[in-house]
């Protein structure tokens, strides 16, 4: 085995015993648990010693310092990396299968690790009733806190951030960032595509009418809304102007429907069902 000049295993070595297996002889007591007095003979035996880093503080070892520092920056960076990333499966369901949930369930009931540093039902906060634990100057600060957390733009701010926006949007390179296939909502130029002859006024007035006026996501009223409601394709196929997949929407939940489909499709496919076709798919399931 090569050494350099302070004894130390030069870096590449490889090792006379890698990969090697059965050199060494099995211990006699392998598998065999000691008895309580072999146990208390053991101990007796340790009484008096001293562990050779009793009393040491690790953070003053040069190499576990330089460690933890690389260790710190390195998890720092990965923090801030994460700040604003959207989960793979946010959203998603069906993901494990019924076995699975199981088998995390029962680990989950079984680990008590949750438990450490968590209060207690009826816990009582050792400070409670106490008057004059913070200074007056730390409750100024904790206030400030508090007041630039529950800050709310006057009707003067939010005119001057609108008109900024417009101004933004009003240059056309601003404008191409979130158009067209820039847009994360781009579906190949659907939009684009031409309605049939039947998808009229009147069709959508009686949808409209049919739903009382009602967004069928957060219940608002056309006349609170300020505007018409839209006319909603269940299963995003704007030929299909069948009753059955129309729904009346507000602007804003309307807009969400664009994002996620699957989900919004299942959601209003559900909503529109009657009574003997939700009571197939219970006996069905």
């Amino acid at each position: 085995m090569e050494r350099d000049s302070k004894g130390r295993i030069i870096k590449g070595n490889i090792p006379w015993n890698k990969d090697s297996k059965g050199l060494m002889p099995i211990p006699w007591n392998k598998g065999i648990p000691m008895d309580n007095e072999t146990k208390m003979k053991v101990s007796e035996s340790r009484k008096g010693q001293t562990a050779w880093n009793k009393g040491k503080e690790l953070g003053k070892n040069e190499k576990h310092s330089k460690f933890m520092k690389e260790y710190n920056k390195t998890h720092d960076a990965f923090a801030k990396s994460s700040i604003g990333r959207i989960p793979w499966n946010k959203g998603l369901t069906g993901i494990f299968s019924s076995e699975a949930l199981k088998k995390i369930g029962d680990a989950s009931k079984k680990r008590e690790s949750w438990k450490i540093g968590c209060f207690k039902k009826d816990h009582i906060p050792e400070n409670k009733g106490l008057t004059g634990i913070f200074s007056s100057e730390a409750l100024e600060r904790i206030g400030n806190a508090s007041r630039l957390r529950s800050h709310k733009h006057t009707d003067e701010t939010k005119d001057g951030l609108r008109i900024k926006a417009i101004k933004r949007w009003k240059k056309l390179e601003y404008r191409l960032k979130f158009t067209g296939e820039n847009n994360s909502s781009w579906l190949g130029g659907k939009s684009f595509e031409p309605y049939p002859s039947g998808w009229k006024n009147v069709l959508k007035e009686y949808i409209r009418e049919k739903y009382n006026y009602i967004c069928q996501e957060c219940g608002i009223k056309q006349e609170d809304a300020k505007e018409k409601l839209s006319i909603h394709h269940i299963n995003y196929d704007k030929h299909d102007i069948d009753e059955d997949n129309l729904i009346p929407l507000c602007r804003r939940c309307h807009a969400h429907t664009h994002k996620n489909r699957e989900y919004w499709q299942r959601r209003y496919e559900i909503f529109v069902w009657t009574k003997e076709q939700y009571r197939q798919y219970l006996e069905a399931s």
